[in-house]
C-alpha cells in the first residue's frame, strides 16, 4: 500500500510538472510548484515583452526560464527579458532580427545559440550572467559594443564569433575563455584581459585585428 501510494505520488508530480497552456500568445510549461518555463512565443509577434508572472486558472506563475526553440525563426526585433528568468536555452531566439535586447538583472545562464545571428548593434551583460554558452551571439555581425559586467564566470566556445565589436574588456570575475570565443571578430582592436583570467582556449581571437 506505501508503494503504491508513493507511486501515484510520483505520477501526479510527473503530470503537474508536465502541465502546459498559452496566455496572450505564449505556451507555458509548469517546471515547479509555482514557476513556469515559456516554451513557445508569438510567431508573427515583432516586439516580444516576457511577463514576470502568469495566471492560470486562478493560480499565479513565475515565468522562470525560457525554452529551447521558443522564439526561433520568429519575427521578433525588440525583446524585454524580466529579472524572473533566470536562463535562457538553446536555441531560444535564433535566426531572428531582434535589433533590440534588454536583459534584466537576474538572469545567470544564456545557452547554446540563444540569440545566433541577431541584428543587435550592441549588448550589456547583467552582472548576474554566471556563463554564456556555445555560440550564444555568433554571426551576430552587426553587434559593435559589449559590455561584460563582473559576475561573469565563463564565455564559451564561439560565444561572439564573427561579430563588429571593436573594443573588449574581460571583467575580473571571469576565469575562463573557450575556444574561438571571439573568431573572427575583424573589427577588434583593444582587449583587456584582467587578473582572474585562468584558462584561455584556442584561437580565442583569430582573424582580429
Amino acid at each position: 500500500m506505501k508503494k503504491l501510494l508513493l507511486s501515484l505520488f510520483a505520477l501526479s508530480c510527473i503530470a503537474a510538472s508536465a502541465q502546459t497552456f498559452t496566455n496572450n500568445g505564449f505556451t507555458y510549461r509548469v517546471n515547479g510548484t509555482n514557476t513556469v518555463e515559456l516554451t513557445a512565443g508569438d510567431i508573427k509577434a515583432t516586439t516580444v515583452d516576457i511577463p514576470s508572472t502568469i495566471v492560470n486558472d486562478g493560480k499565479t506563475y513565475t515565468v522562470n526560464s525560457i525554452g529551447e526553440k521558443a522564439f526561433n525563426y520568429t519575427k521578433a526585433t525588440k525583446v524585454t527579458i524580466p529579472a524572473s528568468v533566470d536562463s535562457i536555452k538553446e536555441n531560444a531566439f535564433d535566426f531572428n532580427d531582434i535589433a533590440e535586447l534588454n536583459l534584466s538583472e537576474g538572469l545567470k545562464y544564456i545557452g547554446d545559440y540563444a540569440f545566433y545571428g541577431s541584428n543587435l548593434t550592441n549588448l550589456t551583460i547583467p552582472s548576474t550572467v554566471i556563463k554564456i554558452d556555445t555560440d550564444a551571439f555568433a554571426s551576430s555581425t552587426s553587434l559593435a559594443t559589449l559590455t561584460l559586467k563582473e559576475g561573469l564566470k565563463y564565455i564559451n566556445k564561439s560565444a561572439f564569433y564573427h561579430t563588429a565589436i571593436t573594443s573588449l574588456t574581460i571583467p575580473t570575475s571571469c576565469d575562463s575563455i573557450g575556444n574561438s570565443a571571439f573568431l573572427n571578430c575583424d573589427q577588434l582592436k583593444i582587449v583587456t584581459l584582467n587578473e582572474g583570467l585562468i584558462k584561455m582556449g584556442d584561437g580565442i581571437f583569430n582573424g582580429c585585428i
